[in-house]
């Protein structure tokens, strides 16, 4: 399968995914995956992994 994401998406849908299974607080992940807490928080609340 071939994955196209947006040239400067600084994440994938495996990381997505992780994100939105995780248990681990918005700094935590946010920490672990170099991003915002603003960009976990979209992904958490978000029902699909795939870009818009």
């Amino acid at each position: 399968m071939l994955v196209r994401i947006h040239k400067r998406a600084r994440t994938t849908p495996a990381i997505r995914k992780e994100i939105q299974q995780s248990t681990l607080s918005e700094r935590a992940l946010a920490t672990q995956y170099g991003i915002t807490r603003a960009t976990v928080r979209k992904w958490k609340h978000r029902d699909s992994c795939e870009d818009r």
